[in-house]
This record gives structure tokens, C-alpha cells and sequence, in this order.
């Protein structure tokens, strides 16, 4: 027993090194991106200080020149007065002072003008900034939040699996057997095709899960309507095979995203063949279903429809009893916490 267990390849305490230099890496690199956004708001926010003691000294200026133009008016009203009670309407000096008093009344007009207007150009730089800013949130969503963060933590539901298909008691793996089990023959059971569903249906929102396939078995992994016939011998219980169903499949080295018959071939370059971890993003407002490899972080295909009822996840850990290499389909569970009960998540 003690030389089965020093035989493993990578020990607890290898492990636990290995997430330890991940956490500390991972947490360096976001301390860096947070020193950068730390030190921009500083910067972003020192501008508008700037720009708040400019303004501040530009209305300090016209509240000063205000008072000397509401004087000057008030002089240039005097004047008048007096003009009109003089008699003497003839007197050429009487009327270089209304020039210049008219002279005087233009040149603070256009002062208000181009204080206003200096007020509305530095308003103006306060509205570039904040859509500086706002260029910089739009930046970030488009990377954030991650996939990950609508991560489903699902489960296999017992009631749809065929015969031939095993799943453990953490309801998290399945493989095929050559045996079928003596299971209770119900309505939502497959018969014929080697399926399972998810306990979990999705109808709405953004939802993310992951599972660990082989690199070298045959296997489909993708949604299914509850609708899907479960029973007979045709297409409509194969995966991908019909209406109710979208799927990517591995089968003899290819990929294939298949629905409603239609096979797409996916020409996967060299580096995506033969990975482990695939990643299935659903957003049911969209109408978008994307499968990922999880290995390298790359996009394989998006399946685009209009999606009118609940959708289960659904899988297929063999495509017929004569694929050999029938390698377990595993959910992996990116949540410790249950699912919130206000996600759009039912389970039937």
C-alpha cells in the first residue's frame, strides 16, 4: 500500500507547492494592475484638482471685474442723467464723453463674452478627462468580468443516464461500461445513445462550466432542450443530431460542432488538438453558446440561435460500444459555495 502511494507522480506536498507559487504569482500580477490603476486615478485625480484651482481663480477674476463693470455701468447711467438735464445738447465735449462712455460699455460687454466663454473651455476639459476615464471602463469590461465568474457548479442527473453509463456517487463523473445497469426504465432515461443531462437548466442570464474530457476517447459535450427524445433508435437521441440539441464532439481525432445534422468541421490547429479541459460559456439573452479550451485559454466555436425553452447541460462520454478508449467525462467545480438561489437555474 505504501509503495502504491509513493508511486504517484505529484504528492501532496507537490500540490500544495504548486498552488502555493500560483496564488503568490497570481496575486503579484494583480498587485501590479492595481498599483497602475492606483497611480492613474492619483494622476487623474491631481487634474482635476488643477483644473478646480484655474477655474477658482478665473471666477475670482470675474467676480472683480464684474464689480467694475456694474460700476462702470452705473457711472455711464450718471452720465446720461446729467446729459439729459443739461442744456447745453450742443456742447462737443458732451458728446465725446457719450463716445467714450459707449466706447467703455462695448469693451466690458465683450470681457463678460470671453470670461463666459473661457468658463465653458474649461468645463470642456473636465468633460474630455472623465471620458478618458470612461474610454478606460469600457477597456476593462471588455475584459472583465471573466467567464469564470459565471461559474455553475453542475451535477449529473442519475434519472437521464443510459444504462451504460456509470456515474459515481459525487454525481460529478461518468464513463462507459460494457454492462448495462439494471436501472429503472423512466421516461427521461436514454435508451439507445450513451447520454446524460445536468440536474441544472439554464433559461436565462450568463452561465459558465467546465469539464475534463480525454485527449484521446470520443465524446460530445454541449446543451440539450428537456424535449429531446430519450427513446427509439433514429437521429432525434443523438446529440447534435437534431432540433433540440448543440454539441462539439471529438470522434476519430476530428472535431465537429454539430446541430440539426449540420456538421461543422473545426480545423484546430496543432497546440489546441488533444486538450483536457473544455470550457462552455452559454449566455441565453444573446443566444450564444462557445466552447473553449481551457488548457491554452483559446476560443474553438460559437454556436449562434435563438433558444426557446430551458436548456440542460448534456454530455456523451461515447459515441458507440465500439470507440475504444472510453476515458470518464468529470465536472469540474469552480465554486465552493452552492449556486444563489436568484440565479436563473432550475432543476427538474
Amino acid at each position: 500500500m505504501r509503495q502504491n502511494l509513493e508511486s504517484f507522480p505529484l504528492s501532496l506536498q507537490d500540490m500544495e507547492e504548486i498552488i502555493r507559487r500560483t496564488r503568490q504569482s497570481v496575486g503579484e500580477k494583480y498587485r501590479v494592475v492595481w498599483k497602475l490603476l492606483e497611480e492613474d486615478m492619483r494622476r487623474t485625480e491631481g487634474l482635476i484638482e488643477a483644473e478646480r484651482v484655474r477655474m477658482e481663480r478665473l471666477l475670482r477674476g470675474q467676480q472683480v471685474d464684474s464689480v467694475a463693470y456694474s460700476d462702470s455701468i452705473t457711472a455711464i447711467f450718471n452720465g446720461v442723467e446729467r446729459l439729459g438735464n443739461s442744456t447745453e445738447t450742443r456742447d462737443i465735449r458732451r458728446l465725446q464723453e457719450i463716445v467714450s462712455w459707449r466706447t467703455r460699455l462695448e469693451m466690458f460687454e465683450d470681457l463678460e463674452q470671453n470670461i463666459g466663454k473661457q468658463c465653458w473651455l474649461e468645463s470642456g476639459r473636465l468633460a474630455s478627462l472623465e471620458r478618458s476615464v470612461d474610454e478606460l471602463r469600457r477597456s476593462v469590461s471588455r475584459i472583465l468580468p471573466r467567464m469564470w465568474q459565471y461559474s455553475r457548479n453542475l451535477s449529473f442527473d442519475v434519472e437521464t443516464c443510459h444504462p451504460c453509463l456509470c456515474v459515481l456517487s459525487d454525481q460529478c463523473s461518468v464513463h462507459y461500461i460494457p454492462t448495462p445497469l439494471n436501472l429503472p426504465n423512466k421516461n427521461q432515461r436514454f435508451e439507445v445513445s450513451y447520454n446524460v443531462l445536468a440536474r441544472e437548466s439554464f433559461s436565462s442570464g450568463k452561465h459558465y462550466w467546465e469539464v475534463r474530457v480525454s485527449r484521446t476517447g470520443s465524446w460530445s459535450v454541449g446543451v440539450a432542450y428537456a424535449s429531446m427524445a430519450r427513446k427509439g433508435k433514429g437521429k432525434e437521441t443523438v446529440l447534435g443530431k437534431n432540433k433540440h440539441s448543440w454539441v462539439l464532439r471529438r470522434l476519430d481525432r476530428e472535431y465537429h460542432a454539430l446541430h440539426a445534422s449540420d456538421s461543422i468541421s473545426l480545423d484546430l490547429n496543432h497546440k489546441d488538438h488533444g486538450f483536457e479541459r473544455l470550457g462552455v460559456f452559454l449566455h441565453c439573452e444573446e443566444g450564444r453558446l462557445s466552447f473553449y479550451n481551457v488548457d491554452r485559454a483559446s476560443h474553438i466555436h460559437s454556436f449562434k440561435a435563438h433558444f426557446r425553452a430551458p436548456l440542460f447541460p448534456a454530455f456523451s462520454p461515447a459515441s458507440s460500444r465500439h470507440v475504444r478508449n472510453h476515458e470518464p467525462i468529470i465536472l469540474c467545480h469552480l465554486s465552493l459555495e452552492r449556486e444563489s438561489e436568484d440565479c436563473a437555474i432550475g432543476e427538474e
